[in-house]
C-alpha cells in the first residue's frame, strides 16, 4: 500500500505533536514539521508531499497564506488551512488563495482524519473537475473528461452490481483499450482497480458504523467471494476486515 506523505507548518510544538500523531496513527508518513513560510516554501521547491497542513498564523503573522499562494501557483498539490482566526479580513484571504480544506481550532482527531481523508480523495480526481483550476478550463475542447466523469458516476451507482469494463467503454463510445488508456491517464487508476478502491472505501464505512459481517458487506459490494474480498481489502489497506474494524473500535473507544 502506498504511504501518503504530509507536510505541517505549525509553530507551535505541541500542536505540531499532535497532528504528527494524529496522522501517523492513520499510517500516513510526516515529514519534519516546519514553522515558517520561508522554511516551507524552501522545502517545497525541492520537496512535493501529497498533502499539506499548513497553520495560518506562523509566528504572529498572517504567513501561512503566503504558503497557500505559492502551493495555488503550483497546483500540484493539495493543501488544508489550521487555524483558531475567523476575523471577516483573513477569511477573505484564505477565500482567494482556493484551500482543499480548513479545520478550526481547537480541532479533534475525527477532525483532522476525516478532512484530511476527503481532501485527498478529491484532488486525486481532480483532473476531471472542470471547474476547479484555469489550467483544466483548455479540457473544455474534448470531451474527454466529461466522458470519464460519466463512468465514474455510473460506478459509484452500480458499486453492489456486477461492473463489467466493456459495459464502461460503451458508455464512453471508446473501444475497450482506448478507454483503459484514457481513464488510467485521467484517474492514475485502471477502472478495475478504481471500481475495487471504491468499494474497498465503503467497505471501511461499513465496518466502522455499522455490524454486518466480513461475508455480507462482501456479498452487498459485489465480491465474487468473502475470501476475494478479504484480500482485495488487505491490498489496499495493509490489514484484513476485521483486524480494521477491530482498530476503529480501539481508536473510537479512546475518543478518536
Amino acid at each position: 500500500m502506498k504511504i501518503i506523505k504530509v507536510l505541517t507548518i505549525e509553530d507551535n510544538s505541541i500542536t505540531a505533536k499532535l497532528l504528527r500523531g494524529i496522522l501517523e496513527k492513520e499510517n500516513y508518513f510526516v515529514f519534519e514539521n516546519l514553522s515558517s513560510a520561508e522554511e516551507a516554501i524552501a522545502f517545497l521547491k525541492v520537496h512535493e508531499p501529497e498533502l499539506v497542513i499548513i497553520d495560518i498564523m506562523l509566528n504572529g503573522k498572517d504567513d501561512g497564506i503566503k504558503i497557500g499562494e505559492y502551493l495555488l501557483k503550483k497546483d500540484t498539490v493539495p493543501y488544508i488551512y489550521v487555524t483558531s482566526y475567523n476575523q471577516k479580513e483573513i477569511m477573505a484571504k484564505i477565500k482567494r488563495t482556493r484551500p482543499h480544506g480548513f479545520i478550526a481550532k481547537p480541532f479533534k482527531p475525527i477532525d483532522i482524519k476525516t478532512t484530511v481523508d476527503i481532501v485527498l480523495n478529491n484532488f486525486q480526481f481532480k483532473k476531471i473537475d472542470i471547474t476547479r483550476s484555469d489550467d483544466n478550463q483548455q479540457q473544455l475542447t474534448t470531451n474527454a473528461p466529461l466522458r470519464i466523469k460519466k463512468v465514474i458516476a455510473y460506478i459509484e451507482e452500480n458499486l453492489e452490481e456486477k461492473i463489467e469494463i466493456e459495459k464502461l467503454a460503451r458508455i464512453t463510445g471508446w473501444n475497450k483499450h482506448h478507454f483503459i488508456r484514457m481513464f488510467n491517464k485521467y484517474i492514475g487508476l485502471t477502472p478495475y482497480k478504481y471500481i475495487v478502491k471504491k468499494r474497498i472505501d465503503v467497505a471501511k464505512t461499513l465496518l466502522t458504523s455499522t455490524e454486518l459481517n466480513i461475508s455480507s458487506i462482501s456479498i452487498d459490494l459485489g465480491f465474487s467471494s468473502t475470501a476475494n474480498f478479504c484480500t482485495s481489502f488487505k491490498d489496499n489497506t495493509g490489514i484484513s476486515p476485521i483486524k480494521y474494524r477491530i482498530k476503529q473500535k480501539n481508536l473510537k473507544s479512546l475518543g478518536y
